[in-house]
């Protein structure tokens, strides 16, 4: 946040302290599961330097910088059940607390962890109060940070005063006030403005997508792409390649770079990421085809790209997403 105002500067950093001190930490003892210095080093080092435009304002900064990080602290939480830790619950302060009388996760739990919906109340419980703020007048203009629904979900605390969003107050130990967030439909139109990226994208993706499904590579055994109910399943390398030639997107020299080319996908909710990462890992297979293929996609929602809908589904064979 070098650079930033003063107040979002120290803003940025007093979140960045109370996200590391939500790092896992194991249940009967006070030891890190996962240090703080390794998964925030990670989130900074690949994801946020890429995230982040200088041409956007210092409030829109520091929300990428809440984004990318509570979604890197979620992950960490996934990756630690995963391994068998038993963890402590980031959404409840220890202190006071006995290792017995703490809430925990439990490794049983991994399989229906859901990593996005953590990094959303990661925000919530862990945000200083002008962050929470910050944020939920983001949601509500329908910023599309942590999901289609964050809004609807996020308890921001009960604004003061009207510059209350720009204060940095002391940690308050008695919890948020709960208020209704409403979105309005001119700031969503403003959200996505016909001109801004997010169109831009879209009508990329959608064009992309057509050229994809007339093509001998769609819904095959060995193709690039299937449709399956309302979703649609894309090799993630060969689709990426198909709109970074797109006239629009060869233009734009930092989306030449795939893993950006995601993340901006992501971050515009134009395709479905897997917790917090933009790949998934499907199995097809196909009756007379001796071996299953298996394939890292990209999956993006039928009901966004409406010249898209009479796709034909895939039914010659099945599409099953792989646990790893």
């Amino acid at each position: 946040m070098s650079g930033e105002a003063d107040r979002i500067q120290a803003l940025g950093l007093e979140t960045l302290q109370g996200l590391a001190d939500a790092s896992p930490q194991s249940w009967d003892n006070e030891s890190p599961a996962a240090a703080a210095n390794v998964w925030i080093d990670t989130v900074l080092q690949n994801h946020l330097a890429t995230a982040i435009s200088h041409n956007l304002s210092t409030q829109n900064r520091y929300l990428i910088l809440v984004q990318v990080l509570c979604q890197g602290l979620a992950q960490e939480y996934a990756n630690a059940l995963c391994q068998g830790q038993r963890l402590r619950c980031p959404l409840i302060e220890s202190n006071g607390m006995t290792p017995r009388s703490r809430p925990w996760l439990r490794p049983d739990q991994a399989t229906t962890f859901d990593p996005a919906t953590l990094a959303l109340w990661l925000a919530c419980a862990r945000l200083p109060e002008a962050g929470r703020l910050l944020l939920g007048d983001a949601l509500a203009r329908g910023w599309p940070g942590f999901s289609g629904n964050a809004s609807a979900t996020f308890i921001p605390p009960a604004r003061k005063h009207p510059k209350a969003s720009m204060t940095i107050p002391a940690r308050s130990a008695h919890g948020v006030k709960t208020v209704n967030v409403r979105r309005s439909t001119t700031a969503e139109a403003h959200s996505s403005p016909s001109g801004g990226e997010r169109e831009l994208l879209r009508q990329a993706v959608t064009a992309a997508l057509l050229q994809l499904t007339q093509s001998a590579a769609f819904n095959r055994h060995g193709g690039e792409g299937w449709r399956v109910n309302e979703v649609f399943f894309l090799c993630a390398k060969p689709f990426a390649e198909r709109l970074q030639d797109s006239s629009w997107v060869a233009t734009q020299a930092a989306l030449q770079k795939r893993k950006t080319l995601y993340r901006r996908l992501a971050h515009w909710g134009l395709i479905e990421t897997n917790g917090s990462m933009p790949i998934w890992k499907i199995r097809i297979t196909e009756p007379g085809c001796p071996q299953p293929q298996f394939a890292s996609v990209i999956k993006l929602p039928a009901a966004l790209y409406r010249q898209a809908v009479s796709v034909k589904q895939y039914h010659a064979g099945t599409v099953q997403k792989v646990v790893e």
